[in-house]
């Protein structure tokens, strides 16, 4: 009760930014409900078991449906997906992840319908795509990593937990955390107090910080984000 309290209020006054091409070479593509999931463009789906819940997936140019690949959900505070994913597929094809964003989630929904829709959208994800169920990652920013850090805490399958200028609503262990924030974000105190209280816990929590305000971080940062969290091995 206590966390989804904290998301309530967080998610209602956090503030966030307003912020296809063909692949060279051969794409592979992956029939999901009619809908041609081609690898290297960004694909508009929704949840098979509930379609108004709604999303984007990013597939790397060099997936294959022989293998298994981590995946990264985002979560904005505006529910628009597309912008991250637009922002760092770069990584997802550098390093074989595949990246979804919750076009779902927002800033000013009700705690467990966000969450609850958060936790619909893992569930497809894992069930539709062929996901490494061992490196599972959540990220947001704002509004975004409040969701995301509260979804990492109703279930035990996330690996990983990448919160862009906002904090989750307590410890994230024996889950990876790594924070993230512009030396100019009107949260970056609030981030700093939230890392400087995991210093005597066990297990992976970092800050990240890059010359910025609120906003998405630098591909670079988040690179070093996602690294951090895929290396990271418990124990």
């Amino acid at each position: 009760m206590r966390i989804l309290l904290f998301l309530s209020a967080c998610l209602l006054f956090s503030c966030g930014t307003d912020n296809s091409e063909r692949p060279d070479q051969d794409s592979t593509a992956v029939a999901a409900d009619q809908i041609a999931i081609t690898a290297g463009n960004i694909t508009a789906l929704s949840c098979k078991l509930n379609v108004a819940n709604p999303y984007v997936v990013y597939l790397p140019k060099n997936h294959s449906a022989d293998s298994l690949y981590p995946v990264l959900i985002l979560f904005s505070p505006d529910g628009n997906g597309k912008v991250p994913l637009e922002k760092y597929k770069g990584l997802a094809d550098k390093w074989d992840f595949i990246l979804v964003g919750s076009n779902y989630t927002k800033n000013g929904m009700e705690a467990n319908a966000a969450i609850n829709g958060a936790n619909e959208l893992v569930n497809d994800v894992k069930a539709r795509f062929n996901i490494d169920g061992a490196r599972v990652y959540l990220a947001g920013f704002s509004g975004g990593a409040r969701i995301a850090g509260g979804t990492a805490l109703s279930r035990m399958d996330i690996t990983g937990v990448i919160c862009c200028s906002a904090t989750p609503p307590q410890s994230l262990a024996p889950r990876a955390y790594v924070g993230v924030a512009g030396l100019g974000d009107m949260n970056y105190l609030e981030m700093k107090k939230f890392g400087t209280a995991l210093t005597s816990e066990a297990g992976l929590h970092e800050l990240l910080v890059f010359d910025g305000k609120h906003e998405w971080p630098p591909v670079s940062t988040m690179e070093n984000a996602m690294l951090m969290v895929s290396l990271y091995q418990p124990g």
